[in-house]
């Protein structure tokens, strides 16, 4: 097996390639195949199966198939000699290719005998929709996000100690250092933020706090039901890459009946008598509805008498609707941001939801 070094060495950062997610995946795979106690952590969070009940596993990375090269390939026997094999796909920044789960899925029907259980994992940093995907009765499909799995190990370390070595506590670091454990937004995080777009604008520099700031707005998504009326497509998807998320900011897809985008982010220079970031210290949520062209339509209703016109707010002529919080919306002393943000964008999500299932479009269709 080679060695960790020389494993990662071509995923350094060469001109025009910064291949964050390769790297990742290799260090990843050379600590979890090396005897520990993370080596064990992932074998029982991907197989449900105790260490001492299964033969060594085999993990390999990049492994070329005549239609697909995944991330991480998984296997091992048990005491019964019985077949469990994973295959994992990763995602850190960039998002599903089209189709790429359904080639897997092909891989693990037939490159492995149908006795063997098979599992199909999708891991990613942030939350992503996969609804499109409907995975064969011959395997499990399952998706987790880091941050799970780096708290299973942070706890495991906490138990046990004395089986952990450096490599583990250095892969822990690199998770964290790149926002991938999951932590709580806090009041520091904001304020550095908040310096940072304020100098930078659309620079692109980044410290991390941004793609965070996006964790809320897309579990708020997910539970609103939204995605109903905002379907991906190609050429219709979600805007969130680097050119938006360092900045907290994301564009949804398309809504089908009125034509509607949302964009949901922050402010960090609203200083009105509702929300001064100067005083508060933090970045106001925001929300707003416009057309995918930029028109305004005047059909669509405005979805709560807390939304406002674009003049309301200078520099945003585009949107037809805006939606900031409120007085009564402000957070208290004490609540925990990344909560009370989230909070905030599901209010906001189920009042579209309700705008567009009571709009005279949706009753008539």
């Amino acid at each position: 097996m080679s060695g960790i070094f020389s494993r990662i060495f071509p995923y350094r950062q060469r001109d025009r390639r910064t291949p964050q997610e390769d790297f990742f995946t290799e260090t990843f795979a050379a600590v979890v195949s090396r005897p520990s106690l993370f080596r064990d952590e992932f074998v029982k969070w991907l197989f449900e199966l105790e260490p001492e009940n299964i033969k060594l596993p085999e993990i390999e990375t990049q492994k070329h198939f005549d239609n697909g090269r995944p991330d991480i390939c998984v296997e091992v026997r048990d005491t019964d000699n019985k077949s469990y094999v994973a295959i994992i796909e990763s995602k850190i920044d960039s998002c599903e290719r089209e189709n790429q789960l359904k080639d897997y899925e092909s891989i693990l029907e037939k490159k492995w005998p149908e006795d063997s259980s098979k599992i199909l994992v999708y891991i990613t940093k942030y939350n992503e929709d996969v609804s499109d995907y409907e995975n064969s009765a011959k395997l499990t499909f399952r998706q987790h996000k880091w941050s799970g799995l780096y708290k299973r190990f942070a706890k495991a370390k906490q138990i046990s100690p004395e089986r952990v070595g450096t490599l583990e506590h250095e892969l822990l670091k690199l998770m964290e250092d790149w926002n991938m454990d999951g932590g709580c937004i806090n009041a520091a995080h904001l304020r550095s933020f908040i310096t940072l777009l304020t100098c930078c604008n659309d620079k692109g520099f980044e410290n991390g706090v941004g793609e965070m700031l996006t964790y809320p707005q897309s579990e708020a998504w997910k539970e609103s039901g939204l995605d109903n009326y905002f379907k991906e497509s190609k050429g219709n998807k979600w805007s969130s890459g680097g050119k938006y998320r360092w900045k907290g900011e994301q564009y949804s897809p398309k809504e089908q009946f009125y034509g509607l985008r949302i964009w949901m982010g922050f402010r960090h220079d609203r200083g009105d008598n509702f929300w001064n970031v100067h005083d508060l210290g933090i970045p106001s949520p925001a929300v707003t509805l416009c057309h995918d062209s930029g028109r305004v339509d005047q059909e669509f209703p405005r979805p709560s008498g807390f939304w406002t016109d674009p003049g309301s707010v200078e520099g945003w002529t585009r949107e037809r609707w805006i939606r900031q919080p409120m007085k009564h919306e402000r957070p208290k002393y004490g609540d925990a941001l990344e909560q009370y943000y989230k909070e905030f964008f599901q209010t906001v999500f189920n009042e579209i939801k309700e705008a567009i299932e009571n709009s005279a479009v949706y009753q008539n269709r």
